[in-house]
């Protein structure tokens, strides 16, 4: 049966979560890390230089590419390191959208499962959809992992994938059914 006038409400907030603390022995690693991969990049840049038909190849550039990402990578890490000391909480934007039983909820993370399978377990609307990487946020602002994805070192909850930890993705699942509920008033 087709419903042409269904219920529509929105709500949006900026909720604070807590970034994820990154230990002093995980930024040395990375940094660490990020020193050899500059070793290598600096090496294939200079045989990029004195070898220029290298340009010529097919995906030349996937090594050279590669090594400056995991480069790249470690120095994140020390970023992310002085950054939660004076911005210990990030502002992650939600909108919740109710169309009739439906409801659209926005975040700016890539969620792990067991998040969003919260989520939609416990949302009472027939339907719920998660719109991930969404309000401005890019993929630097990365995986949230849960607890056990930490524990277990999964790729993406180490410290180079995110930038909020595990109580900060409670705390957005908890508010983001708060916002449910309340749009499904």
């Amino acid at each position: 049966m087709i419903e042409w006038e269904s219920e529509f409400n929105h709500e949006m907030e900026v909720v604070k979560l807590s970034r994820r603390l990154i230990p002093v022995e995980e930024v040395e690693k990375a940094l660490q890390e990020s020193n050899e991969w500059k070793v290598r990049y600096e090496k294939l840049l200079d045989d990029i230089e004195k070898n220029p038909d290298v340009r010529k190849k097919n995906r030349w550039y996937t090594d050279v590419s590669r090594a400056y990402r995991m480069m790249r990578r470690g120095q994140s890490v020390k970023e992310r390191y002085e950054l939660e000391k004076t911005q210990p909480e990030y502002p992650a934007e939600i909108h919740v959208v109710r169309i009739g039983d439906t409801v659209f909820a926005t975040n700016p993370f890539e969620l792990y499962l067991d998040y969003g399978t919260r989520i939609i377990g416990r949302s009472p609307a027939i339907q719920t959809f998660l719109v991930q990487f969404t309000n401005g946020s890019s993929d630097s602002d990365g995986y949230l992992p849960t607890e056990r994805a930490v524990t277990g070192g999964a790729y993406g909850a180490v410290p180079a994938s995110g930038l909020v930890g595990p109580e900060g993705g409670q705390k957005l699942v908890e508010k983001t059914l708060e916002m449910i509920n309340e749009v499904m008033k």
